[in-house]
């Protein structure tokens, strides 16, 4: 079943800024945001991807030009641990009663 992630960014800097944010599981989901917030704004960014037992980490890129107008980037990574569903499998044995009356 999907997952969300909510990310927050925050501009603490006195004057509007762009920027853009890439997220992206080493499985290949991603989503790349690209947004401009004003000063002291924050803003909430809700990333969606399908859980997979191969995912070990979520990468976080996040680009932006800082007060000299410099292009500036910052990564991240988080550890995510997926857990595998323990269910009850049924399975339909109805059909072999028929095989009695052949």
């Amino acid at each position: 079943s999907p997952a969300a992630i909510e990310i927050e960014v925050l501009n603490r800097g006195n004057r509007e800024s762009a920027f853009t944010l890439a997220v992206e599981t080493e499985v290949g989901q991603g989503k790349t945001f690209e947004r401009r917030l004003t000063p002291k704004l924050r803003d909430r960014l809700d990333f969606h991807f399908t859980p997979e037992l191969a995912m070990k980490s979520i990468r976080f890129v996040l680009s932006y030009k800082d007060a000299e107008g410099i292009e500036k980037q910052d990564s991240r990574r988080i550890g995510v641990q997926i857990t595998p569903k323990k269910g009850k499998i049924e399975i339909d044995t109805s059909a072999l009663d028929r095989l009695d009356q052949i």
